[in-house]
């Protein structure tokens, strides 16, 4: 026997609200995740060189990290490889992923656990969402 519709939207919305809100207030969502993110940055090389420790808002890291491409990369990921995580990740690779190259050749990048998750957490509150959404879906 399965449990009551309302039941499963109960256990399910919770997992999708963040997300919603996040539509309701990006700005909000973007600044909160920029606040996550900079104590992160301020444990790698790459981050303390560039002040990731002194950032209070989106200027100031605007200000901070340059815009750099693949090649401006390639150095930071090579000491990553070579000597230490800590020079560009904030935790170790789980693994090293390919690109499909949509803007030109593949590119190859780490993947840490934190990353691998959020990927999964995406993928699942994209089904958790259709399935609320759809008025077809029936949990019973």
């Amino acid at each position: 026997m399965l449990p009551e519709e309302d039941s499963v939207k109960g256990i399910l919305l919770p997992y999708v609200q963040p997300w919603y809100d996040s539509i309701e207030n990006p700005k909000k969502a973007q600044d909160q995740v920029l606040a996550d993110l900079l104590p992160k940055y301020a444990e790698t090389e790459y981050g303390q060189s560039h002040s990731a420790h002194k950032i209070r808002g989106i200027s100031e890291y605007q200000s901070n990290f340059p815009i750099i491409n693949y090649s401006a990369l390639i150095p930071h990921l090579n000491a990553v490889r070579e000597r230490s995580y800590k020079a560009f990740l904030s935790e170790p690779p789980q693994t090293w992923v390919m690109t499909r190259g949509s803007t030109g050749h593949s590119k190859v990048l780490p993947a840490t656990q934190t990353h691998l998750k959020q990927i999964y957490s995406c993928g699942a509150r994209a089904i958790i969402n259709h399935a609320l959404k759809n008025t077809t879906t029936k949990f019973s």
